[in-house]
């Protein structure tokens, strides 16, 4: 047979399936009952949240009988470790005297073997090979461009396909299409795609930290929305700028994001924060403007967001920063989730307690400025504040450090992008102020318990001599720090007892005061607000391990105000 010829006939082939399939999906959809809907669901909840078999609390409408093989499931201790094939192998094809060929929409290609044997080749490079083996089983071997794509499963006795890749992800597969990849340890994120039987999937993601749980739903049509587990999608921003930034930064970041589990955080992450701009329209509002003029602003300070995250997206490497296309990538999406979520900010094992809380307040109220500090120091190294103060930052103080080095932060671990900000922060207020001081961020030192590898170094000697090792700031100093980002003259945002010495803080005197502040704050928009207090108290104590004046900040009216007063009288 010619080369033309079986080309025509795959082609006829394909189209006689298609059209069967077609009808035969519609026939079934006819009388598909709401509860197949109910039970796709539970099992979505069971799959993303990895719960026991025994775990009945969603599984409303499920059989005694699928219970119980849900249990067995639970039950296998013991996975088949499969040599693994490399990332770009292909199988053999199969003669096509005994098989059928059918073609999809989007040119994926299924060959189906009359013995059950399956070759499945996807557009995108991926695929797999379903055979029997001589000795009974039944082996799914599936490649593609990536480590992930490529890895070896086996039948299990409850009907699900399980193995690993050579990155160590577990893949999980059930026949109704479903499947499931989970990372390993310490990362331990995963995520399950549920087909909805009509063309198109979600997608449930799950890890350690909050942020890192959302949905994807993909429709048959090719729209895509985010949301939180369990909610609504969320809205973009109807807004011409709003809407070319982001295209631009969506076109960076499927270009530059290879995986796909960190491209679709960075999506959600976008739509989360283009959710955020209702509390900032609410702030501005409070401030004064007009509701027409306060959703301008908030859609400006969006679409400048997304400027800046673009910027960092297209640098290229600087021989003098240590900072490769990779870490720039990584940073850029820590950039966008702290952006959508600052309360996510964490200033890990480091005594930057005092910065920390301006880093969160300026992601909360004027996120392009905290963007623009970090795209400058991670491109040039430096960074001048609004009022003019220049920071430089030296090779050591970008190169990331400790918890810094892994890709998302672990959960109670600072970012990479965490560490620029607060290295830079803490300068702002020694470069200002002319002093000889400056803060530096080195690798830990094995042999000192306890050492964090910050430097507090004296310039004024030569050789430069080490005098510290935490970035000592005073209330004032650190409203400074706040105010030379954003440009403002703020002094109504850090809330102190009025025994402590200040002329940029908001005094308090007893529980009643601070109440009123909060309140005050509040309804003039201007949370988050920072409140000093002592970590020789709980509820601080246990955190924080020190008995060290602290500060922390306060995103809402409902923080418990009795204990925070008693930790600011000690």
């Amino acid at each position: 047979m010619t080369e033309e010829k079986a080309e025509n006939n795959l082609e006829k082939s394909s189209g006689r399936a298609a059209d069967a399939a077609g009808s035969a999906i519609k026939e079934a959809a006819k009388g598909m009952p709401d509860l197949i809907e109910k039970q796709r669901e539970d099992q979505a909840y069971q799959k993303s949240e990895n719960r026991p078999p025994g775990d009945t609390s969603r599984l409303l409408g499920k059989s005694p009988a699928l219970l119980e093989a849900l249990k067995a499931a639970q039950g296998e201790k013991n996975e088949l470790t499969a040599r693994q094939p490399a990332a770009h192998s292909v199988p053999e094809k199969h003669s096509e005297a005994d098989t059928s060929t059918l073609v999809d929409a989007a040119g994926n290609k299924r060959i189906t073997q009359t013995n059950g044997d399956i070759r499945q080749e996807n557009k995108d490079g991926t695929g797999y090979e379903r055979k029997h083996q001589p000795d009974g089983t039944v082996n799914e071997r599936h490649w593609g461009p990536t480590a992930q794509d490529s890895y070896v499963l086996s039948k299990q006795p409850d009907g699900s396909w399980k193995g690993s890749d050579s990155a160590g992800n577990k893949h999980t597969k059930w026949d109704d299409g479903s499947e499931r990849i989970e990372r390993p340890a310490p990362d331990k994120r995963s995520c399950t795609r549920i087909p909805d039987g009509h063309g198109g999937f979600k997608e449930l993601y799950a890890g350690p930290r909050p942020e890192a749980r959302f949905q994807l739903t993909k429709h048959a049509d090719g729209r895509t929305e985010f949301s939180e587990i369990g909610d609504k999608p969320h809205q973009p921003i109807n807004d011409p700028k709003v809407e070319a930034e982001r295209n631009r930064l969506n076109d960076l970041a499927e270009r530059k994001i290879t995986d796909p589990t960190e491209l679709a955080k960075f999506r959600v992450d976008m739509a989360r924060f283009e959710d955020r701009s209702k509390q900032l329209e609410d702030n501005y509002q409070k401030e004064g403007l007009s509701p027409a003029e306060a959703t301008k602003k908030a859609h400006e300070e969006i679409a400048k967001t997304y400027s800046q995250m673009s910027r960092l997206l297209e640098a290229n490497d600087n021989p003098q920063i240590p900072l490769d296309s990779k870490r720039r990538v990584e940073i850029a999406e820590q950039v966008m989730s702290q952006a959508a979520t600052p309360t996510s900010i964490d200033q890990g094992q480091h005594r930057t307690c005092n910065v920390t809380v301006v880093e969160m307040r300026t992601y909360s109220r004027s996120p392009s400025e905290a963007a623009k500090l970090v795209a400058d120091v991670a491109t040039t190294g430096e960074y001048v504040t609004k009022n003019g103060t220049k920071v430089t930052l030296v090779p050591g103080d970008l190169a990331p450090h400790d918890e810094a080095k892994t890709n998302p932060p672990l959960d109670g671990g600072r970012s990479l992008a965490s560490q620029l900000f607060q290295v830079t922060a803490v300068n702002i207020s020694y470069q200002k102020e002319n002093s000889d001081l400056r803060y530096r961020q080195r690798e830990k030192d094995p042999a000192a318990p306890g050492d964090t590898g910050e430097r507090l170094v004296d310039y004024s000697t030569k050789p430069p001599q080490n005098v510290g090792q935490r970035p000592a700031l005073s209330d004032d100093q650190i409203v400074n720090i706040g105010n030379e980002i954003t440009g403002k003259n703020e002094k109504d945002w850090f809330i102190d007892h009025s025994k402590y010495r200040g002329n940029n803080t908001v005094k308090v005197d007893s529980e009643q005061d601070l109440q009123d502040k909060i309140a005050e704050a509040k309804a003039q928009g201007k949370l988050p607000v920072v409140i000093g207090v002592h970590t020789g108290n709980e509820p601080f104590l246990t955190d924080s391990g020190a008995g060290a004046a602290g500060v922390g900040s306060v995103q809402y009216d409902t923080p418990s105000r009795r204990q925070l007063l008693h930790a600011m009288n000690a």
